[in-house]
């Protein structure tokens, strides 16, 4: 299966490997590719869900991302709290999971033919 993990960690941060270690925990057969954007920059996540997820991508194809530049709040928060987590199902069968901020379904959301909050909670780990 394959997984794309976009997100503004930054080349050769530790939490791509973290987030890649969680991936094939959970799907030994997941290949990961890792995709970085610049740092909070919710459009360029968007764009490049858009442009991954609404191609032709093999059957199960997977894009995580995780960038959240937390504006829904300014108050510091318990737990690593942030924006909920959002799933969206695209017209070629491609999965999206990822923190709903800024633009990060933009390019996708009046196309989605399922968009929903995913049943976790907002805080306690980015994983």
């Amino acid at each position: 299966m394959l997984v794309h993990v976009i997100a503004d960690y930054g080349v050769g941060d530790l939490a791509f490997a973290e987030v890649v270690q969680r991936i094939r925990l959970h799907l030994p057969d997941a290949e990961p590719v890792l995709l970085p954007v610049p740092p909070f920059a919710t459009l360029a996540a968007g764009f490049c869900i858009a442009q991954l997820g609404l191609n032709d991508a093999p059957p199960g194809t997977l894009i995580y991302h995780n960038v959240a530049p937390r504006e829904d709040d300014d108050a510091a928060r318990a737990d690593n709290a942030g924006e909920r987590l959002a799933y969206a199902r695209l017209p070629t069968g491609v999965r999206v999971i990822g923190v709903n901020a800024g633009h990060a379904f933009a390019f996708v959301r009046d196309v989605a033919e399922e968009l929903r909050w995913a049943a976790v909670p907002a805080e306690g780990s980015q994983f």
